[in-house]
């Protein structure tokens, strides 16, 4: 994780870690991300995947079952529209 983030981006993503990790529910780290204050966010067709790669979450690197994990959170968020 990126050391120069705000405390409050800091803390939304130990959540998604948490989340990714197994030690966490999918509800926390869908609110977790819908919180998170995202710098130059707009609304075209850049994809969750892209934000998630911006705080270092890099899908490659892994386990699968992290995997598994991240793309039910994507999903999840593509479903419904932010709601905070």
């Amino acid at each position: 994780m990126h050391d120069n983030l705000p405390d409050s981006t800091r803390a939304c993503m130990q959540v998604l870690y948490a989340y990714l990790n197994g030690e966490e529910t999918l509800e926390a780290a869908l609110t977790a991300w819908r919180t998170m204050p995202l710098m130059d966010q707009d609304d075209d067709e850049e994809t969750v995947l892209d934000e998630a790669a911006l705080f270092g979450i890099d899908r490659d690197a892994l386990h699968a079952e992290q995997q598994a994990r991240l793309a039910v959170l994507l999903e999840r968020l593509d479903e419904a529209p932010d709601t905070v």
